[in-house]
């Protein structure tokens, strides 16, 4: 991939919420040009394992700073003398609440505490991760688009997940915002598909739980059922590319490579880890099993509106404005697997 050009560490990022998986990468991502980065934690006992994670990866000038979602004022100090932030923290639970509230509240209001912080003290860009989720929920399987793009919005007025609304809804907050904003602020949201890639530590996401689960044998068959991929290492090199690219102010960027069924991807571990003992599984489970199953078992009911549906993602803004080539999702799965498996975690 083509990079802007680095910089000579007189410039500092904010990267909000540092311990988590996309964090890490931006951090990362951002040491290897050359800035200075500071990173947001709720504590501070987690900084010592950050910076030993990212130290594995690459050198450089690392600082931590407490603040929380929804403490306003803790973002006033956390911006200063920031030159950019990215803010990538956002809740993402392993389970998905009762109360919508429990996300779309803290998700909504961090969003808008941190970019207003930003305004008022004057930062240059700030670069929001989105998701997909706030693209492609809430529409029945007749109005789904052949492909999604940045032109579509997750459709409120319709059912979908707490985390499906959270996104939405925050990122419509913050263009809301930059729409009355007097500050020189500039804006531009990355919207990633579901993120795989290399684990740092054992603090795994949702999303690399999928494969996790196929290499440990704690999914057994798989449901016919698919997400859009996309690797960490990408998504962090996206939002920096969109933190310093001109022509990127103002714009959504989704990030994907390509969507797979989750059969294809244990078709990927299989003829690998399966000679080495993982009890990757290749049975595809029938539709009407798993709606059945799904009354007993919470996995398959999370799953069952999903069944059959492969949503197709383009990317061909990020491709053509920020000259972005994603690393391919066979490489990224397996990389994924490695990390997990070099960690211990399966």
């Amino acid at each position: 991939m083509e990079t802007s050009k680095t910089n000579d560490g007189n410039q500092t990022v904010l990267v909000t919420g540092a311990s988590g998986f996309i964090a890490q990468h931006c951090i990362i991502e951002l040491l290897k040009r050359g800035f200075t980065v500071r990173g947001s934690l709720r504590n501070l006992s987690k900084a010592a394992t950050i910076s030993q994670n990212i130290g594995k990866h690459v050198e450089g000038n690392v600082t931590f700073i407490e603040a929380e979602l929804q403490d306003a004022e803790s973002w006033i100090p956390a911006v200063r003398d920031c030159d950019y932030v990215l803010h990538v923290a956002s809740p993402f639970p392993l389970t998905q609440p009762k109360n919508p509230e429990e996300l779309t509240r803290p998700a909504v209001n961090g969003t808008l505490n941190v970019v207003k912080a930003c305004a008022a003290e004057g930062i240059k860009r700030v670069v929001v991760t989105s998701s997909i989720a706030s693209i492609m929920a809430g529409y029945k399987e007749s109005d789904r688009p052949a492909v999604w793009d940045e032109n579509y919005w997750s459709n409120l007025d319709n059912a979908m997940s707490p985390y499906e609304r959270s996104k939405t809804m925050a990122e419509k907050a913050l263009w809301d915002f930059m729409e009355n904003n007097t500050s020189d602020l500039e804006a531009v949201t990355v919207c990633p598909g579901a993120v795989i890639g290399p684990v740092m530590d054992e603090n795994i996401s949702t999303s690399i739980q999928i494969i996790k689960k196929l290499l440990s044998g704690e999914a057994p068959a798989c449901p016919k059922v698919g997400w859009p991929f996309v690797d960490v290492r990408d998504v962090a090199w996206m939002h920096v590319e969109a933190m310093l690219q001109a022509d990127a102010v103002g714009k959504r960027f989704c990030a994907v490579d390509e969507s797979i069924w989750l059969s294809d991807i244990a078709k990927i571990l299989h003829p690998r880890y399966k000679p080495q003992g993982y009890k990757v599984p290749t049975i595809e489970l029938p539709n009407w099993l798993v709606k059945i199953a799904a009354n007993v078992m919470p996995d398959l009911k999370a799953v069952k509106s999903s069944l059959g549906i492969l949503g197709t993602v383009s990317s061909e803004r990020a491709k053509q404005e920020l000259r972005w080539s994603p690393i391919n999702s066979e490489q990224s799965i397996v990389d994924t697997a490695e990390s997990l498996i070099a960690l211990r975690i399966v």
